[in-house]
């Protein structure tokens, strides 16, 4: 994964788990911790492909972005329950520990994490999407999406042709 992230900010710190890997067996997307030092990682749900986020900056580059909030309006029950969900899923990867010092003395930390859904998004009225590379990680680490049919119209297959073009080949797989 850190030869996958090499161009990227990412601090591997963050990551507590693999959620998924590719069909090559590459590192696809990383569970992240909702810390990173004192401060709230927004990210539960990081891409690593190469292959998938080069496509994810392409589809932004074409209005991706405003097109997927428009779809997600149209489905904007489910991304209520999906932002739910993510809080939720956030909230349970703190350690009691964690929990409590939040709650005891990082409040607006501990209410960053509690009102953010995917991404660290507050929800509003309308559907907010930050960048595809997110929604397509948390759709990936989740196995499911309220934009599900749209992404996977857009990203599918997950899995690049061609490894021998990506940075992430030759990884081992206990990574």
């Amino acid at each position: 994964m850190r030869r996958q992230m090499q161009d990227r900010r990412f601090d591997a710190e963050a990551v507590f788990a693999l959620s998924r890997r590719c069909a090559w067996g590459a590192p696809l997307v990383a569970l992240c911790l909702p810390f990173r030092g004192a401060a709230p990682f927004p990210t539960t749900f990081w891409l690593t492909c190469p292959f998938l986020r080069d496509r994810c900056s392409r589809e932004e580059s074409r209005q991706g972005v405003p097109a997927f909030e428009a779809f997600l309006r149209r489905r904007y029950s489910r991304w209520v329950a999906y932002h739910l969900r993510s809080s939720l899923i956030r909230l349970a990867l703190l350690s009691e520990g964690a929990r409590r010092f939040a709650l005891l003395h990082r409040r607006a930390a501990w209410a960053s994490l509690r009102k953010g859904g995917v991404g660290g998004t507050r929800l509003g009225s309308a559907p907010t999407v930050k960048c595809l590379h997110l929604q397509v990680a948390s759709w990936l680490g989740l196995g499911e999406h309220p934009g599900e049919a749209w992404l996977r119209e857009r990203f599918a297959p997950v899995s690049c042709p061609s490894p021998d073009r990506f940075s992430c080949l030759g990884e081992k797989r206990h990574e």
